[in-house]
Protein backbone atom coordinates (compact mmCIF):
# COMPACT_ATOMS: atom_id res chain seq x y z
CA UNK A 1 0.00 0.00 0.00
CA UNK A 2 2.95 2.49 0.78
CA UNK A 3 3.67 1.92 -3.43
CA UNK A 4 0.11 2.88 -4.33
CA UNK A 5 0.65 6.07 -2.14
CA UNK A 6 3.49 7.33 -3.46
CA UNK A 7 1.98 6.76 -7.00
CA UNK A 8 -1.54 8.89 -6.18
CA UNK A 9 0.98 11.22 -4.32
CA UNK A 10 3.40 11.96 -7.25
CA UNK A 11 0.54 12.11 -9.60
CA UNK A 12 -1.68 14.30 -7.86
CA UNK A 13 1.50 16.65 -7.57
CA UNK A 14 1.66 16.99 -10.83
CA UNK A 15 -1.93 17.66 -11.47
CA UNK A 16 -1.89 20.37 -9.42
CA UNK A 17 0.89 22.20 -11.64
CA UNK A 18 -2.03 21.59 -14.57
CA UNK A 19 -4.78 23.35 -12.67
CA UNK A 20 -1.12 26.50 -11.79
CA UNK A 21 -1.07 26.70 -15.67
CA UNK A 22 -4.88 26.58 -16.10
CA UNK A 23 -5.12 29.28 -13.52
CA UNK A 24 -2.76 31.76 -14.70
CA UNK A 25 -4.47 32.10 -17.80
CA UNK A 26 -8.41 32.49 -17.07
CA UNK A 27 -7.28 35.03 -14.22
CA UNK A 28 -4.91 36.81 -16.89
CA UNK A 29 -2.27 36.85 -14.83
CA UNK A 30 -0.20 35.64 -17.85
CA UNK A 31 -1.15 36.34 -21.59
CA UNK A 32 -2.56 34.01 -23.96
CA UNK A 33 -0.09 35.03 -26.55
CA UNK A 34 3.11 33.55 -24.16
CA UNK A 35 1.18 30.30 -24.38
CA UNK A 36 2.95 29.20 -27.93
CA UNK A 37 6.19 31.04 -26.11
CA UNK A 38 6.17 28.20 -23.53
CA UNK A 39 5.42 26.01 -26.33
CA UNK A 40 8.54 26.61 -28.01
CA UNK A 41 10.80 26.88 -24.96
CA UNK A 42 9.77 23.47 -23.51
CA UNK A 43 9.93 21.35 -27.19
CA UNK A 44 12.94 23.28 -28.61
CA UNK A 45 15.47 24.15 -25.18
CA UNK A 46 14.10 22.75 -21.70
CA UNK A 47 13.34 18.86 -23.71
CA UNK A 48 15.74 18.87 -25.91
CA UNK A 49 18.35 20.00 -22.51
CA UNK A 50 16.80 17.36 -20.30
CA UNK A 51 17.30 14.39 -23.31
CA UNK A 52 20.98 14.83 -23.79
CA UNK A 53 21.36 15.14 -19.45
CA UNK A 54 20.12 12.10 -19.78
CA UNK A 55 21.73 10.22 -22.64
CA UNK A 56 25.33 11.87 -21.92
CA UNK A 57 24.97 10.97 -18.42
CA UNK A 58 28.01 9.12 -16.59
CA UNK A 59 25.57 6.46 -15.46
CA UNK A 60 24.00 5.70 -18.61
CA UNK A 61 27.15 3.77 -20.19
CA UNK A 62 27.13 1.72 -23.39
CA UNK A 63 27.54 -1.29 -20.94
CA UNK A 64 24.53 -0.15 -19.01
CA UNK A 65 22.59 0.19 -22.53
CA UNK A 66 23.49 -3.36 -23.57
CA UNK A 67 23.23 -4.84 -20.40
CA UNK A 68 19.05 -3.55 -19.89
CA UNK A 69 19.20 -3.87 -23.94
CA UNK A 70 15.56 -5.92 -23.53
CA UNK A 71 14.15 -2.98 -21.73
CA UNK A 72 15.66 -0.63 -24.72
CA UNK A 73 13.71 -3.09 -27.28
CA UNK A 74 10.78 -3.21 -24.92
CA UNK A 75 10.27 0.64 -25.37
CA UNK A 76 10.67 0.39 -29.31
CA UNK A 77 8.44 -2.66 -29.52
CA UNK A 78 5.44 -1.13 -27.10
CA UNK A 79 5.93 1.95 -29.60
CA UNK A 80 5.50 0.12 -33.20
CA UNK A 81 2.67 -1.90 -31.50
CA UNK A 82 0.55 0.79 -30.69
CA UNK A 83 1.18 3.10 -33.40
CA UNK A 84 -0.10 0.23 -35.67
CA UNK A 85 -3.11 -0.76 -32.88
CA UNK A 86 -3.78 3.46 -33.12
CA UNK A 87 -3.44 3.26 -36.80
CA UNK A 88 -5.80 0.39 -37.09
CA UNK A 89 -8.55 1.54 -35.04
CA UNK A 90 -8.40 5.17 -36.52
CA UNK A 91 -9.02 3.75 -39.98
CA UNK A 92 -11.82 1.84 -38.34
CA UNK A 93 -13.15 4.72 -36.78
CA UNK A 94 -13.18 7.17 -39.86
CA UNK A 95 -11.46 9.73 -38.05
CA UNK A 96 -10.98 13.13 -39.93
CA UNK A 97 -7.44 13.74 -41.75
CA UNK A 98 -6.73 16.56 -39.02
CA UNK A 99 -7.76 14.24 -35.99
CA UNK A 100 -6.41 10.47 -36.42
CA UNK A 101 -2.57 11.29 -36.76
CA UNK A 102 -3.23 12.75 -33.11
CA UNK A 103 -5.42 9.68 -32.14
CA UNK A 104 -2.82 7.09 -32.69
CA UNK A 105 0.35 9.43 -31.96
CA UNK A 106 -1.83 10.05 -28.62
CA UNK A 107 -2.45 6.66 -28.12
CA UNK A 108 1.04 5.02 -28.95
CA UNK A 109 3.12 7.38 -26.46
CA UNK A 110 3.67 7.32 -22.73
CA UNK A 111 4.15 10.22 -20.38
CA UNK A 112 7.63 8.30 -18.93
CA UNK A 113 9.48 11.92 -18.31
CA UNK A 114 7.07 14.25 -16.82
CA UNK A 115 4.93 11.25 -15.03
CA UNK A 116 6.58 7.84 -14.60
CA UNK A 117 9.95 8.49 -14.58
CA UNK A 118 9.41 10.67 -11.43
CA UNK A 119 6.87 7.81 -9.72
CA UNK A 120 9.67 5.35 -10.62
CA UNK A 121 12.79 6.66 -8.96
CA UNK A 122 10.36 7.18 -6.01
CA UNK A 123 9.45 3.32 -5.71
CA UNK A 124 12.54 2.32 -7.21
CA UNK A 125 15.47 5.07 -6.69
CA UNK A 126 17.83 5.86 -9.04
CA UNK A 127 18.56 2.05 -10.14
CA UNK A 128 14.98 2.05 -11.41
CA UNK A 129 15.26 6.24 -12.67
CA UNK A 130 18.04 4.54 -15.27
CA UNK A 131 16.28 1.41 -16.19
CA UNK A 132 12.82 3.78 -17.00
CA UNK A 133 15.28 5.84 -18.91
CA UNK A 134 16.31 3.18 -21.21
CA UNK A 135 12.60 2.44 -21.87
CA UNK A 136 11.85 5.91 -22.64
CA UNK A 137 14.96 6.11 -24.60
CA UNK A 138 13.50 3.09 -26.91
CA UNK A 139 10.12 4.61 -27.05
CA UNK A 140 11.75 8.05 -28.16
CA UNK A 141 13.52 6.35 -31.10
CA UNK A 142 10.36 5.93 -32.65
CA UNK A 143 9.05 8.44 -31.09
CA UNK A 144 11.51 11.35 -32.20
CA UNK A 145 12.05 10.17 -35.91
CA UNK A 146 8.75 7.97 -37.10
CA UNK A 147 6.30 9.60 -34.72
CA UNK A 148 7.11 13.53 -35.60
CA UNK A 149 7.42 12.52 -39.37
CA UNK A 150 3.96 11.29 -39.11
CA UNK A 151 2.73 14.32 -37.60
CA UNK A 152 4.54 16.25 -40.27
CA UNK A 153 3.12 14.53 -43.49
CA UNK A 154 -0.52 14.61 -41.87
CA UNK A 155 0.32 18.16 -41.05
CA UNK A 156 1.20 18.67 -45.05
CA UNK A 157 -1.66 16.90 -46.17
CA UNK A 158 -4.04 18.49 -44.40
CA UNK A 159 -2.86 21.75 -45.61
CA UNK A 160 -2.58 20.37 -48.78
CA UNK A 161 1.48 20.77 -49.24
CA UNK A 162 3.47 18.37 -51.30
CA UNK A 163 4.64 15.90 -48.54
CA UNK A 164 6.79 14.12 -51.19
CA UNK A 165 10.58 13.32 -50.34
CA UNK A 166 9.97 15.90 -46.84
CA UNK A 167 11.34 14.26 -43.67
CA UNK A 168 10.22 16.32 -40.39
CA UNK A 169 13.20 16.21 -37.78
CA UNK A 170 12.43 17.84 -34.29
CA UNK A 171 15.23 19.50 -32.22
CA UNK A 172 14.39 16.34 -29.65
CA UNK A 173 15.47 14.12 -32.63
CA UNK A 174 19.01 15.77 -33.90
CA UNK A 175 19.68 15.97 -30.11
CA UNK A 176 18.58 12.20 -29.46
CA UNK A 177 21.56 11.04 -32.75
CA UNK A 178 23.85 14.05 -31.98
CA UNK A 179 24.01 12.19 -28.28
CA UNK A 180 23.94 8.54 -29.41
CA UNK A 181 26.67 9.02 -31.66
CA UNK A 182 28.89 11.14 -29.27
CA UNK A 183 28.25 8.00 -26.26
CA UNK A 184 29.21 5.46 -28.81
CA UNK A 185 32.48 7.47 -29.01
CA UNK A 186 33.12 6.46 -25.25
CA UNK A 187 34.33 10.54 -24.92
CA UNK A 188 33.21 11.81 -21.58
CA UNK A 189 31.04 15.21 -21.61
CA UNK A 190 32.11 18.45 -19.69
CA UNK A 191 30.42 18.45 -16.53
CA UNK A 192 30.58 21.93 -16.28
CA UNK A 193 28.18 21.95 -19.40
CA UNK A 194 26.48 18.76 -17.77
CA UNK A 195 25.28 20.14 -14.31
CA UNK A 196 23.11 22.78 -15.57
CA UNK A 197 21.99 21.35 -18.55
CA UNK A 198 20.48 18.62 -15.92
CA UNK A 199 18.70 21.37 -13.24
CA UNK A 200 17.07 23.39 -16.42
CA UNK A 201 15.77 19.41 -17.77
CA UNK A 202 14.71 18.82 -13.91
CA UNK A 203 12.23 22.09 -13.76
CA UNK A 204 10.72 20.05 -17.32
CA UNK A 205 7.95 17.52 -15.47
CA UNK A 206 6.56 20.27 -14.10
CA UNK A 207 6.43 23.15 -17.10
CA UNK A 208 5.40 20.54 -18.80
CA UNK A 209 2.23 20.30 -16.58
CA UNK A 210 1.72 24.18 -16.47
CA UNK A 211 2.19 23.99 -20.69
CA UNK A 212 -0.65 21.74 -20.89
CA UNK A 213 -2.37 23.29 -18.26
CA UNK A 214 -2.42 26.87 -20.27
CA UNK A 215 -3.58 24.99 -23.46
CA UNK A 216 -6.37 23.55 -21.45
CA UNK A 217 -7.75 27.08 -20.91
CA UNK A 218 -9.69 27.84 -24.38
CA UNK A 219 -10.95 24.43 -24.06
CA UNK A 220 -14.57 22.81 -22.68
CA UNK A 221 -14.56 19.94 -21.06
CA UNK A 222 -18.06 19.43 -21.47
CA UNK A 223 -17.63 18.68 -25.15
CA UNK A 224 -14.78 16.50 -24.81
CA UNK A 225 -16.88 14.27 -22.72
CA UNK A 226 -19.65 14.54 -25.47
CA UNK A 227 -17.51 13.06 -27.53
CA UNK A 228 -18.25 8.83 -27.72
CA UNK A 229 -14.08 8.75 -29.00
CA UNK A 230 -13.14 9.87 -25.38
CA UNK A 231 -14.86 6.89 -24.05
CA UNK A 232 -12.96 4.49 -26.15
CA UNK A 233 -9.93 6.79 -26.18
CA UNK A 234 -9.52 6.79 -22.45
CA UNK A 235 -9.96 2.89 -20.92
CA UNK A 236 -7.81 1.63 -23.77
CA UNK A 237 -4.96 3.64 -22.98
CA UNK A 238 -4.88 3.83 -19.22
CA UNK A 239 -6.47 0.62 -17.91
CA UNK A 240 -6.59 -2.20 -20.85
CA UNK A 241 -3.22 -1.37 -22.15
CA UNK A 242 -1.10 -1.62 -19.07
CA UNK A 243 -2.71 -4.68 -17.47
CA UNK A 244 -2.37 -6.64 -21.06
CA UNK A 245 1.63 -5.46 -21.18
CA UNK A 246 1.61 -6.79 -17.64
CA UNK A 247 -0.41 -10.22 -18.65
CA UNK A 248 1.70 -10.69 -21.58
CA UNK A 249 4.90 -10.13 -19.76
CA UNK A 250 4.39 -12.23 -16.75
CA UNK A 251 3.79 -14.64 -18.96
CA UNK A 252 6.38 -14.98 -21.54
CA UNK A 253 8.85 -14.71 -17.99
CA UNK A 254 11.05 -12.67 -19.69
CA UNK A 255 11.50 -9.77 -17.30
CA UNK A 256 12.49 -9.48 -13.99
CA UNK A 257 9.20 -8.71 -11.58
CA UNK A 258 10.77 -5.28 -11.22
CA UNK A 259 11.16 -4.05 -14.84
CA UNK A 260 7.68 -5.25 -15.86
CA UNK A 261 6.65 -3.04 -13.05
CA UNK A 262 8.35 -0.07 -14.09
CA UNK A 263 7.41 -0.96 -17.74
CA UNK A 264 3.48 -1.14 -16.44
CA UNK A 265 3.81 2.02 -14.90
CA UNK A 266 5.34 3.77 -17.90
CA UNK A 267 2.29 2.93 -20.35
CA UNK A 268 -0.22 3.45 -17.38
CA UNK A 269 0.68 7.18 -17.77
CA UNK A 270 -1.02 9.29 -20.13
CA UNK A 271 -0.09 10.47 -23.71
CA UNK A 272 3.48 12.23 -24.14
CA UNK A 273 3.07 15.71 -22.95
CA UNK A 274 5.81 17.11 -24.78
CA UNK A 275 4.28 16.06 -28.04
CA UNK A 276 1.77 17.98 -27.87
CA UNK A 277 2.79 21.70 -28.65
CA UNK A 278 3.85 19.89 -32.35
CA UNK A 279 -0.12 19.00 -32.68
CA UNK A 280 -0.66 22.84 -32.95
CA UNK A 281 2.65 23.20 -34.40
CA UNK A 282 1.60 21.12 -37.76
CA UNK A 283 -1.82 22.59 -37.68
CA UNK A 284 -3.25 19.38 -36.61
CA UNK A 285 -6.04 18.51 -34.15
CA UNK A 286 -4.39 19.92 -31.16
CA UNK A 287 -7.86 20.62 -28.91
CA UNK A 288 -8.49 16.86 -28.91
CA UNK A 289 -4.75 15.68 -28.01
CA UNK A 290 -4.52 18.51 -25.54
CA UNK A 291 -7.55 17.50 -23.66
CA UNK A 292 -7.44 13.54 -23.82
CA UNK A 293 -3.94 14.05 -22.56
CA UNK A 294 -4.84 16.32 -19.52
CA UNK A 295 -7.85 14.01 -18.66
CA UNK A 296 -5.70 10.90 -18.85
CA UNK A 297 -3.40 12.35 -16.33
CA UNK A 298 -6.59 13.76 -14.09
CA UNK A 299 -7.38 9.93 -14.09
CA UNK A 300 -4.46 8.80 -13.38
CA UNK A 301 -4.61 10.07 -10.33
CA UNK A 302 -6.89 6.55 -9.70
CA UNK A 303 -5.65 4.34 -12.60
CA UNK A 304 -2.04 4.39 -11.87
CA UNK A 305 -2.36 3.20 -8.21
CA UNK A 306 -5.13 1.04 -9.21
CA UNK A 307 -3.10 -0.90 -11.75
CA UNK A 308 -0.21 -0.94 -9.97
CA UNK A 309 -2.23 -2.62 -7.04
CA UNK A 310 -3.82 -5.02 -9.65
CA UNK A 311 -0.71 -5.98 -11.07
CA UNK A 312 0.27 -7.22 -7.93
CA UNK A 313 -2.13 -9.98 -7.74
CA UNK A 314 -1.23 -10.83 -11.82
CA UNK A 315 1.04 -14.11 -10.60
CA UNK A 316 1.30 -16.76 -13.04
Amino acid sequence: MEQVAIISTRVIILALFIVLGFIVIKTKYVKKDAVPFVANIISRIMFPMWLAAKLLSPDITIDVLISELPLYIGGISMTLILLGFGFLLAKFLKLPDARKTVFYIAFATANAIFLALPIIEDLYGTPGAIKGTIVSLGADTINWTLGITLLGISGNNVSGQDTKSHMHISPATVTFIACVIFKLTTLSFPKLILDPMEKLGSALPYMGMIFLGMTLSNIKFKEVFTEKLTYIFLPLKIIVIPLVLNIVLKLTGILSDDNINILTIIYSTSPMVSMTPFYAEYGLDSKFGSSVTCACIMFNIVTMPLIFWISTFIKF
